[in-house]
């Protein structure tokens, strides 16, 4: 009779293994840079999965400066702005709920933004030697490359409204198709912008860590007629 009932424990718990499983406390950081800013947030899990808040946590920068990261109530996590700075950073946190946690993660920084550089219709006409571009063709838009990019977003509006958002990934420009835009007869703005980024780390934090980085290039207007 003891046997089958150790049996029957030891099946409940392959069925319901996340129950079954012990769970250690850890650390889950968010790295996000936009231009020149990094904007950290940090959640440290007890084994009981709860966010703590009452722990010691450090921040070390690729330059070996060490700063307090401070809880932060209304995001429920340890959060901090700085200059963001290429390379590696260590985060150490120490509490009773949790021991002493640490995380190293990286950083990549954008040292040029993906300016628009060419914007020509499917007849030769260019954007920028102050032309009007014709809808009804193809319109092909350039943009500068940014070193350790991995994708571009361009983002196409009319009237203060966004008509197209494609992604780009392995190139530096872009066909958008006939009629995206609507022309008139004398001239209708239109607005192309680019946004660089990259990512390292997962969704999912099986790494301990998501790191993204993006720089948006400015808003590149011309005109296009039907």
């Amino acid at each position: 009779m003891v046997a089958h009932k150790t049996l029957t424990l030891v099946a409940l718990c392959a069925l319901a293994l996340p129950a079954c499983t012990k769970r250690e406390a850890r650390i889950r950081v968010t790295a996000e840079v936009s231009g020149p800013t990094l904007n950290l947030s940090a959640v440290l899990e007890g084994a009981d999965g709860q966010s703590l808040s009452g722990a010691l946590v450090k921040l070390t920068d690729p330059g070996g400066a060490v700063g307090l990261v401070s809880f932060d109530a209304r995001k429920n996590a340890y959060a901090l702005t700085a200059p963001a700075l290429e390379g590696e950073y260590r985060l150490e946190a120490d509490s009773l709920g949790s021991g002493r946690q640490r995380l190293s993660f990286p950083v990549q920084v954008f040292s040029t933004e993906p300016d628009v550089v060419s914007v020509q219709d499917g007849e030769g006409s260019k954007a920028e030697e102050f032309k009007k571009l014709k809808a009804g063709t193809p319109i092909r838009v350039e943009w500068r490359p940014v070193e350790g990019a991995e994708r571009y977003l361009l983002e196409l509006r009319q009237g203060g409204k966004t008509v197209g958002s494609v992604r780009v990934s392995g190139g530096y420009s872009y066909v958008i198709p006939p009629n995206t835009f609507q022309g008139s007869a004398v001239g209708a703005a239109v607005t192309v912008q680019v946004t660089a980024s990259a990512q390292s780390g997962d969704l999912d934090y099986s790494r301990g860590y998501l790191s993204y980085t993006s720089a948006q290039g400015p808003s590149y207007s011309f005109q296009v007629v039907p």
